[in-house]
This record gives structure tokens, sequence and C-alpha cells, in this order.
């Protein structure tokens, strides 16, 4: 099955939803300045609402096309206690001319990005302490119980071991850090 692969136009759309979204959750766009996810499908930036800054996300896919598990990401993961990540505070779901919508609004979290693209475009160097909390949060992560499964072990451990050029301990709950 073909993957959707959005048009400048669809684009140009994704765009003009952002700001609808915005004035719906009563923020003002901030920078101008959005991250554009994968495939073109999500679109994020900085509003503030009330002075205080804050993150808008819209989503965006053919409404046949939807997983409810994956479409309810960031919702779900709300339940996870002593992970850092922004609080979502808002959610808004619709539909128009056979797409589906998702806007969503989350606190803002003031760390600089890794990268501005949804894949690393290079090295990059990241403290101890950035390290630990992931760690931290990932522990937390590993201790909450959930049906949500969208990768089979074996696929992860596959691309983990061609990443790493060799075999890896599957469902390993710890993994250390390496020096990149």
């Amino acid at each position: 099955m073909p993957m959707w692969e959005p048009s400048e136009a669809d684009l140009q759309f994704l765009q003009e939803v952002f700001v609808r979204a915005a004035a719906e959750f009563g923020c003002q766009t901030a920078d101008g300045i959005r991250a554009e996810g994968w495939r073109g499908r999500t679109l994020g930036g900085k509003v503030t609402a009330n002075g205080l800054d804050r993150w808008l996300r819209v989503v965006v896919a053919p409404a046949d096309k939807v997983s409810e598990k994956l479409w309810a990401g960031n919702e779900s993961a709300q339940v996870i206690v002593g992970a850092s990540r922004p609080e979502l505070t808002r959610v808004r779901d619709w539909a128009e001319e056979g797409l589906r919508f998702r806007a969503e609004l989350s606190t803002f979290a003031e760390d600089a990005p890794i990268s501005m693209t949804p894949e690393l475009q290079g090295p990059v160097r990241l403290s101890e302490s950035w390290w630990k909390g992931l760690e931290v949060s990932l522990d937390a992560v590993a201790e909450t119980a959930t049906d949500r499964v969208p990768v089979r072990q074996d696929l992860v451990n596959r691309r983990l071991e061609w990443i790493n050029g060799g075999r890896v301990a599957p469902r390993s709950r710890r993994v250390e850090s390496r020096p990149w």
C-alpha cells in the first residue's frame, strides 16, 4: 500500500490548518518557525496562550488511513508517570473532505531541539544530565503497562542489529549510552 506523499498544496493547507487551530485554541502564533514532521503529515510550532509559551502540533491523514492507536499516541502517553515530556493540555479532532485532523496543544519545552528535522543531519553533543534524563524517562515508559504495540519486537531487533552491525539482546531493558 503506497504511503501518502503530500504535495506543496497539501503542505500549504497544513500551514492554514495550523493557523486555524491556533486561533481555535485562543493562541497567537509566535515566531513563524514550524517543524514539519514525518512525510509532511504533521506540523508543529510555538504559540502563546494567556502569555504562556505552548507547542501546537497538527496532524493530517486520509480518513481511511488513520490508525486510532497511533493517532492518539500523545494523548495516551499522558498516563506515563516520571517521564520528562510536555504535558498535553488540549486536543481537538475533526474531519473534512476525506481527511482527518488532530490539533494538540502542549506545554512548551524550553530546551533547544536536537534536530530541526525528523532525522539527525549530523553529530550531536549531549550532556550527561541529558542521557540520565533519557534513562529515567525510558525506565518510566518501560514500567507503564500498555496494550500499544505498533512495532513487533522482532522488527525492532532487526533494525537495531542493522544499526549496530551485530546481534542485540532481545527485549533489553536498559541501553548503555554510547558516545556518538
